[in-house]
């Protein structure tokens, strides 16, 4: 008996060892199958996190949808914080062939006492779950994971895998990749991150939402002093440098809601360059297309402009205001669309384009109907009659048009006419050229708007953009040359390839003498006419305007080099009058005149003061060339918001607060009958 049950203990055991190898065969022949089977799935193609930059490099905007994303190099993340995210997620990353032996054991022995599935998941594994599969739970995709992880660690360097991992994890508040969390979360790039902010980001990974540092505190010090545990025990970090890393504040800015409205006093500039890059690419391309487009935006220009508009209308109840500025190749080196882009999106310097409409520019207009005159043959000594009213014949329309203050001239000419901006006198030039011609000269100067070849188009009824303004005296500053104002100077995607290059092309629209007498009449109303408050104490040129009731009021000026528009009104409330700002009625030659000329001080201090070409009997045409574009510099600043801007440039705030009084009802009306010049005329009874 006892023989036969050894004998039959002996053949169990063989049996069961004999069937237990068969199994590992066959396990073994599964997973040979089951790893030729599965096959390494091409990348998608990430979304990834467009910019705009202003003219030295800094960071403007971040345009995105849903994901924010901007890819970065290894070599281009702190050292710490590849130290911290190893340290937490896989401290054997540097040594396992793709999967952690010991994890996949303690998460099966989970599994089979029925605590659901486990992940034991390494970098690796991470990495292919994200790039290549789904979310979903189950034994074939685990098996699924574990084999494109041991394919990945054959194909790729640790390295490399390391920064497609730090270039795919999600951080929370929409950013995905340690640079987009690294702006998220401390407004800088990841290699800026020190060891405090890399432990803290560590350790959002496996849960971000519920350890966010402005909403959870305590459980993201937590979280971060994990992480930092982690670090000494992997060698990273010493015991000193772990006490002093716990010891800082926590520093996280604070959280931005989903697509919060541009801010700061670039917003309305960063706006148009969006809406641009929609219009150029496309709405994908422009929020998920990794596009870097460099603009024209002076930074420096752009505080001049800030602090000459709000330091001058800071008061709640002040009118509305814009101020956009360009140079001798075209570019928009500033823009103040308004007051408040988060109360008000219309962008008053772009007119139409900007959301709105054009203004009526009042006498602003006046240069143009001088250029048509001094197309027709009048010369600008030409002496005119300048009585207080006058009625005229234009194109067989009658004209009854008034100065401003029922001021009356004598005979005077042209240069005197345009300082003290007799309307009569130009009512008869009007007369003489037709509309017609008046339309033409602004349309080549540079005016876009459709423009009505009405009479009263020579006292400025007819509504264009400040940008359009500033862009057609500055044809005047370029002696004849028209170029279109642009303010994108290159967009490259995100593998570094040009997609566009500004290439401003100049066109000469008048003759150089005609430029020539424009900029000496001009530079009179600065200096002896009704734009004396813009005086900068070097040469420029420009006129005032202010439309009936003082509904607008304008100063476009320029520079041999720099070209600024400002517009004042209330630009939600139509036609409102003007009439009790800080005591008085608003003119052009008094608050406009005044924000230009703080602005253009700012602007060209330290700058070669130039002059202006004096008029020649005849000088010769010589050919144009299309000016250089400037060099650019790399980006140095970023702050990240989804589709944001940076806050203002300066440390106080931007503007006066944005509190307005409630909108009167009005009935938005054009003057085609009497415009009112702006400034002091003889005798000096006129506000400036």
């Amino acid at each position: 008996m006892r023989r036969w049950l050894d004998v039959g203990w002996t053949r169990w055991l063989l049996r069961l060892g004999v069937a237990t190898v068969a199994g590992l065969v066959l396990l073994a022949m599964l997973i040979v199958i089951a790893y030729k089977s599965v096959r390494l799935p091409a990348e998608t193609r990430r979304p990834q996190t467009s910019v705009v930059l202003d003219a030295e490099g800094n960071v403007i905007a971040e345009l995105y949808d849903i994901e924010n994303r901007t890819d970065v190099a290894l070599d281009d993340v702190s050292p710490a914080m590849v130290d911290a995210v190893v340290a937490a997620e896989d401290r054997s990353f540097r040594d396992h062939g793709g999967l952690d032996r010991s994890g996949i054991a303690r998460a099966l022995w989970v599994d089979l006492r029925g605590g659901g599935l486990q992940g034991g998941s390494t970098i690796t594994q991470q990495l292919v779950k994200n790039s290549y599969l789904t979310s979903q739970r189950t034994v074939s995709r685990k098996l699924k994971e574990a084999i494109l992880a041991i394919k990945v660690e054959r194909q790729l360097s640790k390295d490399e895998i390391l920064e497609r991992y730090l270039n795919r994890i999600y951080f929370g508040r929409g950013a995905y990749g340690v640079e987009a969390a690294a702006q998220a979360y401390f407004a800088t790039g990841a290699d800026d991150l020190d060891v405090a902010q890399s432990a803290l980001l560590a350790g959002l990974i496996r849960s971000p939402e519920s350890a966010d540092p402005t909403r959870s505190p305590d459980i993201a010090r937590r979280r971060r002093a994990s992480v930092l545990d982690a670090m000494v025990a992997t060698g990273a970090l010493t015991g000193p440098e772990r006490a002093a890393a716990a010891g800082e504040e926590l520093a996280a800015i604070d959280r931005p809601e989903e697509r919060i409205a541009l801010e700061g006093s670039t917003a309305y500039f960063a706006d148009q360059v969006r809406r641009w890059a929609v219009r150029t690419y496309g709405d994908k391309a422009a929020f998920g297309g990794g596009l870097t487009i460099e603009t024209s935006l002076d930074p420096r220009l752009q505080v001049a402009a800030e602090e000459a508009v709000f330091e001058t209308l800071d008061q709640v109840r002040d009118p509305d205001a814009a101020l956009v500025a360009v140079d001798e190749r075209g570019a928009i080196v500033a823009m103040i669309g308004g007051r408040d882009f988060a109360t008000n999106q219309v962008n008053f310097a772009l007119g139409a384009e900007g959301g709105g409409q054009g203004r009526q520019p009042g006498s602003t207009f006046k240069p143009f109907v001088l250029q048509a005159a001094l197309d027709a043959g009048i010369t600008v000594d030409q002496r005119f009659p300048g009585p207080s009213e006058i009625t005229v014949d234009v194109d067989d329309q009658e004209y009854p048009v008034e100065n401003y203050g029922e001021q009356a001239f004598g005979n005077i000419d042209l240069v005197t006419a345009t300082a003290n901006s007799v309307n009569t006198v130009y009512a008869q030039l009007v007369a003489e050229t037709g509309a017609q011609a008046v339309a033409d000269a602004a349309t080549a100067a540079g005016i876009t708007a459709e423009l009505e070849p009405f009479p009263a188009i020579a006292l400025g009824s007819e509504e264009v953009a400040p940008l359009d303004m500033a862009s057609a005296y500055m044809t005047y500053a370029r002696r004849g040359d028209k170029v279109t104002p642009w303010y994108v100077e290159r967009v490259t995607g995100p593998d570094g390839a040009i997609l566009h290059t500004a290439e401003p092309e100049r066109e000469r629209v008048m003759e150089r003498r005609h430029a020539d007498l424009i900029n000496e009449v001009l530079q009179r109303v600065v200096t002896d006419g009704t734009g004396t408050a813009a005086d900068i104490g070097r040469p420029a040129a420009g006129k005032t305007g202010t439309t009936q009731d003082n509904t607008n009021a304008w100063f476009v000026g320029y520079t041999p080099t720099l070209g600024a528009a400002v517009w004042m009104g209330y630009g939600e409330e139509g036609q409102r009058p003007m009439e009790h700002v800080r005591g008085g009625a608003v003119t052009g030659g008094g608050l406009p005149a005044q924000i230009w000329q703080r602005f253009m001080t700012r602007a060209v201090a330290g700058l070669p003061a130039g002059d202006f070409t004096p008029p020649a009997e005849e000088e010769p045409d010589p050919p144009q060339a299309a000016p250089p574009t400037t060099a650019r510099k790399s980006a140095t600043t970023s702050t990240t918001w989804s589709y944001t801007t940076s806050s203002s440039y300066t440390t106080s705030p931007p503007g006066p607060p944005t509190t307005a009084p409630p909108p009167a009802t009005t009935t938005t009306r054009r003057s085609t009958t009497t415009t009112q010049p702006s400034g002091p005329v003889p005798p000096t009874t006129l506000p400036l």
